[in-house]
């Protein structure tokens, strides 16, 4: 009797050390899938914005660098993009010459900003809400007020205060323009780059390059002259905004 008990014991000795291998081997188990979960979902996450960039292809007119599996459409000579389809340019304006449209597109193939030729532009000078950034003039949000009254407005338009806001800003072919998150304003004068008087009417959309290189012409267009007026449409989320920061830092015409 007495000579079976250390044998039991040993017995006992062993069943435990085999039942805490098993353990120790199911939680690294459960350890290293948890890891090689996680590294399957971070590589699925179709935002990330790879931050090495290229070149854009050999545009007539324009020259930027995007991120990789980003792009840009330039439309030229005849060329129409989306918009000026949807705005029944079709049989107006195939005959025009030069820069008729500029499309961003992220890695989703979505055009996150597009800059497209217009004419025939309308609309009021009433503004609500007034942007107001720390450099904006305060003259200029008061004559917007006054602007305001003599089209006789019901209600006094709202101030949105921007002025402690961070900001993205970019020089768009001579157009001063800024970001806050995802939303894009305009100063209503280019030719002063101390002040940011932000567009708040209804066409604030619409703005005059200044570059001379950016511009079209056609006969049956803006009286037939040559201009630079363009629509400036911004669909930016917030996955795009660092894709499309390298790309207007670096947008120039050639």
């Amino acid at each position: 009797m007495d000579t079976n008990k250390p044998q039991l014991k040993r017995y006992n000795f062993v069943t435990i050390s085999i039942l805490l291998m098993v353990l120790i081997t199911v939680g690294i188990g459960v350890i290293i899938g948890v890891q090689m979960g996680n590294i399957v979902e971070l590589n699925t996450d179709n935002t990330a914005l790879n931050t090495n960039t290229q070149a854009a292809p050999n545009f007539e007119f324009i020259k930027a660098d995007i991120p990789d599996n980003w792009s840009i459409k330039e439309y030229t000579n005849g060329e129409r993009s989306k918009f000026m389809i949807d705005a029944n340019y079709d049989s107006i304006a195939e005959t025009y010459k030069g820069l008729g449209a500029i499309e961003i597109i992220n890695s989703r193939n979505e055009i996150v900003f597009s800059m497209n030729m217009i004419y025939g532009i309308g609309g009021t000078a009433y503004c609500d809400p007034i942007y107001k950034f720390s450099d904006t003039e305060e003259s200029y949000i008061n004559n917007i007020l006054e602007g305001n009254k003599a089209l006789v407005m019901p209600t006094t338009a709202q101030i949105k205060d921007l002025s402690s806001q961070n900001y993205k800003e970019y020089d768009l072919f001579g157009i001063n323009i800024r970001y806050v998150g995802t939303d894009i304003y305009f100063n209503s004068d280019n030719s002063n780059t101390t002040i940011f008087n932000a567009k708040c009417d209804e066409i604030k959309e619409v703005n005059m390059v200044l570059d001379p290189m950016i511009s079209y012409f056609d006969p049956g267009l803006n009286d037939g002259d040559v201009t630079g007026l363009y629509k400036i449409i911004s669909n930016a989320h917030s996955y795009d905004m660092e894709g499309l920061d390298q790309v207007l830092s670096s947008l120039r015409s050639k």
